[in-house]
């Protein structure tokens, strides 16, 4: 059962997180009870479970925790393509609140900056036009 609701309902739940997480409080809060509602449904447990018990029992992370990833994740492959963040920084700072300062706040809380993160290198030839090392036995 858990499997199934992680296919069907958390996927749902998850898409968009990065973006869903500058949503009211109120938005996050309807997505959070029907994420308590599967999981009471998952375990069979009485309708006054309470949610961490829930999330507890099943492994599950709290759906904020996961939107919080999905924004660093997010920030992350943008900063390895650093570039499109230069380009996409004015887009983030239209937003209701800027995407930059609360992935920042969230890697700030974790101890982790994304400068520690080594940036993706594409190299200008095509792989099969580099040359093979001499390897000598």
């Amino acid at each position: 059962m858990l499997q199934i609701y992680q296919a069907l309902i958390r996927s749902k739940l998850d898409y968009g997180g990065e973006l869903i997480e500058s949503a009211s409080i109120t938005a996050k809060k309807k997505l959070d009870k029907i994420q308590a509602q599967a999981l009471k449904t998952v375990v069979g447990a009485p309708r006054d479970t309470a949610t961490e018990a829930l999330l507890r029992e099943t492994g599950e992370m709290p759906l904020h925790l996961r939107r919080n990833l999905a924004s660093v994740k997010h920030y992350l492959r943008c900063y390895e393509k650093s570039d499109l963040l230069a380009e996409k920084e004015e887009w983030f700072k239209n937003a209701k609140q800027c995407f930059l300062s609360r992935v920042e706040s969230v890697t700030n809380t974790l101890d982790h900056h994304p400068k520690s993160v080594e940036k993706l290198s594409i190299s200008k030839h095509p792989p099969w036009q580099a040359l093979l090392p001499e390897v000598t036995t």
